[in-house]
């Protein structure tokens, strides 16, 4: 049995496979452009949260802005972070991807995850499975850390070079 949750991952442990790189239209008849307007929109929303604070109600009210680069990012913040069956913040486009070893498979949101990848962004929202709740919880911390700024400690170190590279890091 899979637990599940929603949040942040780490896109650079994320295998996407079987992207043409020169797609032009996704299974579901969305463009190219759409989708990295979609990941420009999410840089803003990543931003808008970390400097300013910004929550769910604030891209809420955004999504019936007069103004249409705001309502766009509004409509973003839906697509990507609403991921209810139901109600008025029903969505069905959130992505979908599965903890598989020292990676996340994506089941759904190949060309979203992959276009975040190319755009440069360290984490994305995503409603997650692994194969328990104590995997869940180290993989839901290593996305809290990303998403505040932090430096995403690598799985496949000893802790003591762990310790002595987040020490690096910190010190530029």
């Amino acid at each position: 049995m899979f637990a599940k949750d929603f949040f942040e991952i780490d896109l650079s442990k994320v295998k996407v496979d079987w992207i043409d790189p020169d797609w032009q239209r996704t299974p579901h008849n969305y463009t190219r452009e759409e989708i990295r307007e979609w990941m420009e929109n999410l840089r803003e929303i990543q931003r808008l949260c970390r400097e300013k604070g910004y929550r769910a109600e604030d891209f809420e009210r955004m999504r019936q802005s007069p103004d249409p680069k705001e309502r766009a990012i509004g409509q973003t913040y839906h697509k990507l972070y609403d991921y209810e069956k139901e109600g008025e913040r029903m969505n069905h486009d959130y992505i979908l991807v599965e903890w598989v070893d020292d990676h996340y498979e994506v089941l759904k949101g190949r060309h979203r995850v992959w276009m975040a990848q190319q755009i440069g962004l360290r984490h994305m929202p995503a409603m997650v499975y692994a194969r328990d709740e104590e995997t869940l919880r180290r993989l839901r911390a290593e996305g809290e850390r990303i998403a505040a700024g932090e430096y995403p400690i690598r799985d496949n170190i000893p802790e003591q070079e762990r310790h002595r590279e987040e020490r690096r890091y910190w010190l530029r």
